[in-house]
């Protein structure tokens, strides 16, 4: 092929708008126009109508913000060829924004994203400098953590780490992998401390939540039959996490049953968010005293904690203290089935949830690359209407 993949653009009209926007930025002209291998996934003319008429606030900032644009944009390139005959079935590619996106291959065909940032490959076009993937929709680069977990309606997770404070921690974070517990997990454990007359400081709080944080990434393709022994960011606590038959387990030092994850490898700008339906709990969390958590954060005071049998609370109780009972495992609903962490066919991917872009700034240098690798910006009131309900 002699032409470029910008040539090959510009002469295909059904990618008339994004060779328009593309050429508002000599970087990546230049990278497009190139010699180094590329994968550029091209959303069509159509694909940004569906942006601009499915989230018009959120096409409206993007076009309007040069950063933004440049973020966007740059998300859709990868380098490299990423061809489907020799691409893992679940994939994640680090773009030139400095972004991961996921692919799932299933024979010949591509599905990109997730969420309501979803977009198949409708064609491919083979060029000088590499290979131009044809898209049905415009993808978005990941969430900021505090976006994924906070940004949200009705969220208990939200409201927790709001109430104490924990947004500083979150704000700290880098390559590390979340376990977010839906709200269910939360009324799980309302009854537990309820039934065991628990008084849960923010101290207990802060070292609950340290405990579904942890250093590295791990996606749910890395999680196998053995093991992976979680160590938290923060409190050094660690966790098991493991795949049994094909579900993802975590049991934390004080769960006497493991924990369900229900939904997987949902893409933030430090990492990843695995959902899980009840508490990580670390080992004696009802002796944790009173004091700053590991940023200092505050200093609460609180009562002295008690069950009703007067000893410190065992995890795994029910209405009879410190007897643990398989009674415990959160009850599933009828229709629920587990989610499949090796992931081979497209339909895997209609069960993760939505996620929005950071704030953050294009890196100037002479290095195209360097100078596309923005996280864009959060358009929170944009996108928060699309972001999951955990």
């Amino acid at each position: 092929c002699a032409q470029t993949i910008l040539q090959k653009a510009t002469a295909n009209p059904d990618l008339a708008t994004l060779v328009s926007l593309a050429s508002q930025f000599p970087a990546i002209v230049g990278v497009l126009n190139g010699t180094e291998q590329i994968t550029v996934f091209a959303p069509t003319n159509a694909a940004f109508v569906k942006l601009k008429t499915e989230f018009p606030a959120l096409y409206a900032a993007v076009t309007a913000d040069a950063k933004l644009l440049a973020g966007v944009l740059s998300y859709h390139v990868v380098n490299g060829i990423f061809d489907p005959k020799t691409a893992a079935p679940y994939s994640f590619v680090k773009t030139y924004q400095g972004g991961i996106l996921r692919a799932v291959v299933s024979g010949s065909d591509i599905s990109l994203g997730f969420g309501s940032f979803t977009s198949k490959v409708a064609s491919t076009v083979p060029a000088s400098n590499g290979v131009i993937h044809v898209i049905d929709s415009v993808l978005m680069p990941p969430a900021g953590a505090l976006a994924m977990l906070v940004g949200r309606v009705k969220s208990r997770l939200g409201d927790v780490i709001t109430k104490i404070n924990f947004a500083k921690v979150i704000d700290t974070l880098k390559d590390v992998t979340i376990f977010a517990p839906q709200d269910t997990a939360f009324e799980e454990f309302d009854d537990y401390v309820s039934k065991n007359k628990i008084a849960i400081t923010p101290a207990i709080l802060s070292a609950i939540l340290d405990s579904h944080i942890f250093k590295g990434i791990i996606y749910s393709t890395n999680i196998t039959t053995t093991p992976i022994k979680g160590v938290s960011a923060f409190n050094g606590r660690t966790a098991d996490i493991y795949l049994n038959g094909s579900t993802i387990m975590v049991k934390g030092g004080g769960n006497t049953v493991p924990v369900v994850v229900s939904q997987v490898d949902n893409l933030i700008d430090v990492g990843v968010v695995h959902i899980v339906e009840s508490l990580i709990l670390p080992a004696n969390f009802a002796e944790i005293p009173a004091g700053p958590d590991v940023l200092g954060i505050y200093l609460p005071s609180f009562d002295p904690i008690t069950t009703t049998d007067g000893k410190p609370y065992t995890p795994g109780t029910d209405g009879k203290p410190n007897t643990p009972t398989t009674s415990d495992k959160p009850s599933l609903p009828n229709d629920y089935k587990p989610y499949t962490s090796q992931a081979s066919t497209n339909d895997n991917a209609d069960k993760d949830t939505g996620s929005y872009i950071k704030d953050d700034q294009i890196v100037s240098g002479s290095n195209p690359s360097a100078m596309l690798a923005s996280a864009g910006v959060a358009i929170a009131a944009a996108v928060a209407a699309v972001l999951p309900v955990f």
